[in-house]
Parts: structure tokens; sequence; C-alpha cells
């Protein structure tokens, strides 16, 4: 799934969407993909907004410890968050609600709602 997202946040559109395919074909739960992707937006998210707080304050706050990401999986995601505004993360999470409302509620299917998900990140 990070390989997905590294993907994903290199906009490289085509191999996420392969990623995701191979992870379909060895059978991950698109629900699993999903959510992990998610949990992950919503983590670069967080350290946005604690980057935001550390300008404001001036002053150091351990980011990964008041959000409570393993201190391996922030490392990889501050990187990643420096390629988005804090802006275009809330309205990716927006995104992702209405995604996972859809598919929910049989307006959309799993699979093709992701992948027209990943292609419009």
């Amino acid at each position: 799934i990070f390989d997905v997202i590294d993907k994903i946040v290199s906009k490289q559109k085509q191999e996420a969407i392969l990623g995701l395919e191979d992870l379909l074909a060895s059978k991950t739960y698109i629900g699993v993909i999903s959510s992990m992707i998610f949990k992950q937006l919503k983590q670069i998210y967080l350290i946005k907004l604690g980057e935001e707080q550390q300008r404001i304050k001036g002053e150091y706050v351990n980011i990964a410890e008041m959000f409570g990401i393993n201190s391996f999986v922030y490392s990889k995601l501050k990187t990643i968050s420096s390629h988005y505004t804090k802006e275009v993360l809330e309205d990716l999470i927006l995104d992702f609600k209405q995604y996972d409302i859809d598919v929910k509620s049989g307006k959309q299917d799993a699979v093709i709602g992701l992948k027209r998900l990943i292609l419009s990140l």
C-alpha cells in the first residue's frame, strides 16, 4: 500500500493503478486498501497541521507523538506532505469521504471509484 501511495504522490498515476491492481490480484480486500490510503492521507494532513502549529507558535512540537503516528511512518509521510498544501489535503479527504458514502450506498463500484480517485489526485 505504501508503494501505491508513493506512486500517487509522485504523480505516477498509471503505476499507482497498476499497484492497486496487483494488490487486488493478491486478494487484498478493496476496503482495506481504500481505508489504508485514507488513513495515510489523514496522517499527512495531521503532519501539515502540526507543521503549521510549529510555525505559529515558533517552537518545536513532536508531531509524530502529538498525533500518535509511528516514527517510521512519520518520517515517510513527512516527505510526502511537502507535495501537498493543507487545502489540497482537505479536499482529498472530503473526496475520500464522498467515495466511501457512494460505495456504501451502492452509487459507485469500490474498485472503479478508487481508480477514479487515484487519477484525480
